[in-house]
C-alpha cells in the first residue's frame, strides 16, 4: 500500500486542525486570554467567573481540534454553541454600568474564534444561533442599564463580520475540497497502478533472468549435439521440476522451497507443488508459516511422494501437504488462521498382481 500524504481528506485536514501546530496555537490563544482576563477581572464582583470563562474557552478550543469527524458531531457542536451565550449571561450579572473597564467584555473576542471554527466545521446554523444569542444578551444588558442598543451592537459587530466570512468560506471551501480530494484520489490511483505495473515488470525481468541463468547452459549443451552424461541428464530433470513448480505454484517458487524440492528430488522423492491462489491476501506471517511447513516436509522426505497444495481463496483450509513414504503417510493441513493439524498412518501397500 502506498503511504499517502493525503490520508485525511476532510475540512479539518485543510484547516490544519490535525497537526500539532493547531494544539500549539490553541495553547497560545488561551494563554493570551488568561492575561487579558487577569487584567480585567478587577471590575467583576466574582472574579471566579473569569476563571470559568477561560476554562470554557480552553475546552472549546481543544474540542475543535480534537473532534475528528466532519461535520462536527452534534454532541460537540451543541456545547460549543452554548459557550458564547452562557458566558455573556454570566458576565452580565457581574458588570456595573459606567464602572467596568473597557475590556470587561474580552470574552466576546475569545469566543468568536470558537464560533467561527464551529461554522467552518460544518455547523453554520449552530454558530449563528450562538452569535445571535450572545448579541441578544449583550443588547438586553445595554438596554437594561442605560447603555442603549449600541452596547450590544458594537461589541458583536466585528465578531459577526468574522462569522460571516467564516460562513462564506465554509460554503465555498467544501465544493473546492471535494474537487481537490477527487484529484488527489485520481493521482494516488494512477500512482498505485504505475507501481503495480512496475512491480509486475520487475518480477517478469527477474524471472527471465533466473530462467536464462538456469536453462541457457544446458540448452546450449543440447544444441551443440554433445551426448549428455548421466549427471547432466539428472540436472535436466531437476531443472524441469523447478520450472514446473514455478509455473504451477508461483506462490511457492521461493528459494527455500526450491532448494528443499531440488534436494528431495535428488533423493528420489516425487515432488508436486500446486498453487490455487489461497495465499493472496494472507498475512506475511501466515504465508511464512505455510512455506516453512512445506520446506520442512520436503527436507524430511527420504523416498515416496510429497504433494503440497495451496487451496483457492475462501476455504477454511489454506494449504495441505501429503507426504507418502514407504512406511507412513502423513497429512498436514494449515487453516487460514495459521493453525496446523497433522495425522499419520501406515502406508498401504497395493498387492502385486
Amino acid at each position: 500500500m502506498i503511504d499517502s500524504p493525503f490520508r485525511h481528506r476532510d475540512i479539518p485536514a485543510i484547516l490544519g486542525l490535525r497537526s500539532s501546530a493547531a494544539w500549539i496555537v490553541v495553547v497560545f490563544v488561551v494563554a493570551a486570554y488568561v492575561i487579558v482576563a487577569a487584567r480585567s477581572s478587577s471590575g467583576l464582583e466574582y472574579p471566579v467567573v473569569a476563571a470559568v470563562a477561560i476554562t470554557a474557552i480552553a475546552l472549546g478550543g481543544f474540542a475543535i481540534v480534537f473532534a475528528k469527524s466532519d461535520p462536527l458531531p452534534l454532541r460537540a457542536a451543541l456545547p460549543l454553541g452554548a459557550i458564547a451565550p452562557v458566558l455573556a449571561l454570566l458576565f452580565s450579572f457581574q458588570l456595573t454600568p459606567g464602572e467596568f473597564p473597557h475590556n470587561a467584555t474580552w470574552y466576546v473576542n475569545a469566543v468568536t474564534f470558537i464560533v467561527c471554527f464551529t461554522a467552518l466545521r460544518g455547523r453554520i446554523l449552530i454558530a449563528w444561533i450562538s452569535m445571535g444569542m450572545m448579541a441578544v444578551v449583550l443588547t438586553w444588558w445595554g438596554l437594561s442599564h442605560g447603555e442603549g442598543l449600541a452596547f450590544g451592537f458594537w461589541r458583536t459587530a466585528f465578531s459577526a463580520n468574522l462569522l460571516l466570512l467564516a460562513t462564506i468560506l465554509a460554503f465555498t471551501m467544501r465544493p473546492v475540497a471535494r474537487t481537490v480530494f477527487a484529484l488527489q484520489e485520481g493521482a494516488l490511483q494512477r500512482a498505485a497502478e504505475q507501481a503495480s505495473t512496475t512491480a509486475i515488470l520487475e518480477e517478469r525481468d527477474q524471472r527471465l533472468q533466473r530462467l536464462n541463468e538456469l536453462v541457457r547452459p544446458l540448452l546450449e549443451l543440447i544444441a551443440s549435439g554433445t551426448e549428455l552424461t548421466a549427471a547432466e541428464r539428472e540436472e535436466c530433470r531437476l531443472i524441469e521440476g523447478q520450472l514446473r513448480d514455478s509455473l504451477r505454484a508461483r506462490a511457492l517458487a521461493v528459494a527455500p522451497i526450491q532448494e528443499s524440492a531440488k534436494h528431495a528430488r535428488q533423493r528420489g522423492v516425487d515432488v508436486v507443488l500446486l498453487d490455487d491462489g489461497g495465499l493472496t491476501g494472507a498475512s506475511a506471517e501466515i504465508v511464512s508459516r505455510v512455506r516453512k511447513a512445506i520446506s520442512s516436509v520436503l527436507d524430511d522426505a527420504l523416498n515416496g511422494r510429497v504433494t503440497a497444495r495451496v487451496l483457492p481463496n475462501g476455504r477454511d483450509v489454506l494449504a495441505t501437504i501429503l507426504s507418502t513414504s514407504n512406511d507412513f503417510t502423513t497429512r498436514i493441513t494449515i487453516n487460514r488462521h495459521g493453525e496446523t493439524e497433522w495425522s499419520r498412518e501406515p502406508t498401504r501397500v497395493s498387492p502385486t498382481l
